[in-house]
């Protein structure tokens, strides 16, 4: 967490703090989880709204990393009804 200095530094720290910990309890939920690309930014908080463009790049790359690799190890669509990975007959 940033220090806070301010009335400002406050809220910001609170709503990363919030946003922070709605996303652990969604990846705690094993159906969630299971149908979940996670991406880890470098560099890149929730909360950073004024990214410049190596930023912008390095969250795409991120991103585009990330869905890669999910789809490698799930090739098959969810089955909606029961949120498993079947193979197609």
């Amino acid at each position: 967490a940033k220090p806070v200095t301010g009335p400002v530094s406050l809220l910001t720290n609170l709503i990363r703090t919030t946003v922070d910990s709605t996303q652990v309890r969604h990846i705690s939920d094993p159906t969630s989880a299971n149908r979940s690309i996670f991406v880890k930014p470098k560099g890149v908080s929730w909360t950073d709204f004024d990214l410049t463009a190596e930023q912008r790049q390095n969250l795409f790359d991120a991103g585009y990393g990330a869905v890669n690799r999910w789809l490698a190890k799930n090739p098959h669509w969810p089955d909606t009804e029961t949120n498993t990975f079947t193979k197609p007959e």
